[in-house]
């Protein structure tokens, strides 16, 4: 069986060596230690389950969840179910992000700069955006994103030729 130390096993895994120490602190991954020098040794058994670990992260989960699936401690479908959740709302927000994106571009570029500032002023305003959750606060720079749009237009003048 194949062993690397700590420094050949963060290359081959692009893992940094302060991360797998961190996931030996927290009990994530626990390397076998040497036992003339006190060294971690890392055997194909923890390859593995750093794939597992990096595949968990990948879909967001936290290291102690993480943890928590791997010992078995946690329900997984439970646990995946809900994680599904944090992902959708996730997926909600950055598709609003981008619909203001496109709003925002949409502008001319000969259109004030003080509009789009005021645009993010207004976003920033904390008593009018204070209890609304983030949901809400995207739907609201949404809506701002649209009046200013239609402010836009109309204060550019007509160019006829």
């Amino acid at each position: 069986m194949q062993k690397y130390k700590i420094s050949e096993f963060s290359k081959l895994t692009n893992v940094s060596v302060r991360t797998l120490h961190h996931y030996d602190q927290i009990g994530l991954l626990s390397p076998l230690k040497n036992q003339e020098n006190g060294f971690r040794v890392y055997r194909e058994t923890e390859l593995l389950k750093l794939a597992n670990i990096l595949s968990l992260k990948f879909l967001g989960f936290k290291l102690l969840t993480i943890k928590g699936l791997l010992d078995h401690t946690i329900p997984v479908q439970a646990e995946f179910l809900a994680q599904q959740k944090v992902l959708g709302g996730k997926i909600d927000s950055l598709l609003s992000a981008q619909k203001i994106l496109e709003q925002l571009t949409t502008i001319s570029k000969s259109s004030p700069l003080k509009l789009i500032l005021k645009l993010v002023e207004l976003y920033r305003e904390p008593y009018q955006l204070k209890n609304l959750k983030k949901q809400k606060r995207i739907e609201n720079l949404l809506n701002l994103c649209t009046e200013l749009l239609e402010e836009t237009k109309n204060q550019m003048p007509i160019v006829t030729e």
